[in-house]
């Protein structure tokens, strides 16, 4: 059993937490304490520009994500390099999210991100409707990855009980649709496992969905 913290370490913890928000690609611009549950000794809401992240820790310095009626444990506070990359994995997946270099987008090309992320699938309607904002908008290289990444997490077929992402494209699509279940609330019904080397990323635990998130850099790095 992991020896307790020390109580009363709520502003060391917060300050903790933006760091590694920070480090992972996300501006935190306010902070909210909330009710404390049971074993926990910090909880609270982050606010950024596009979303309102609730995390806690409990007695054993663990961190715990919330989404809807969903929490996921993601590493230890001593962990960070694990918590960073499972926040990472939240920002490229999640359509709130925003860059720290957010800043370098131009009004337009915000604007057509948006719109292909709300049009996911439907690739030919987002880029007529981008096109319609400034003729050749949906060139830009940005807002064209954006309008490609969108369509590939629809059309990647892992609706099966196991995913064996044996490509990035494969693992990126897998984690994009089991991330945005877990926003809606929902739990995912099938595991993603690294294609290569079998190993589990993301998996169904009951009510829950349990994430390794050292596994995802390593999975990307070896995947083509």
């Amino acid at each position: 059993m992991p020896k307790e913290l020390e109580p009363n370490q709520d502003l060391k913890i917060n300050a903790g937490l933006v760091g590694m928000w920070k480090k992972a690609g996300l501006r935190v611009k306010s902070f909210k304490a909330t009710k404390k549950g049971h074993n926990e000794i910090w909880a609270g809401k982050f606010k950024t520009k596009n979303a309102i992240l609730q995390m806690s820790v409990n007695k054993f310095g663990f961190v715990f994500y919330h989404a809807g009626n969903k929490s996921v444990n993601i590493g230890r506070l001593d962990k960070q390099r694990k918590i960073i990359d499972w926040m990472k994995a939240i920002i490229r997946n999640a359509p709130w999210a925003e860059s720290v270099n957010e800043r370098k987008l131009s009004s337009q090309q915000k604007k057509a991100i948006l719109i292909a992320i709300e049009m996911s699938g439907n690739m030919t309607g987002a880029t007529k409707k981008i096109e319609k904002i400034k003729k050749g908008l949906s060139k830009d290289k940005k807002v064209r990855d954006a309008l490609q990444l969108a369509n590939e997490s629809v059309n990647e077929d892992i609706v099966r009980d196991e995913v064996h992402a044996k490509t990035k494209r494969e693992l990126k699509a897998a984690i994009a649709k089991s991330m945005k279940e877990i926003l809606q609330g929902k739990t995912p019904k099938y595991d993603i496992i690294n294609g290569m080397t079998g190993e589990m990323i993301g998996w169904k635990d009951g009510h829950d969905y349990i994430w390794q998130p050292s596994a995802i850099p390593y999975a990307e790095r070896e995947l083509k």
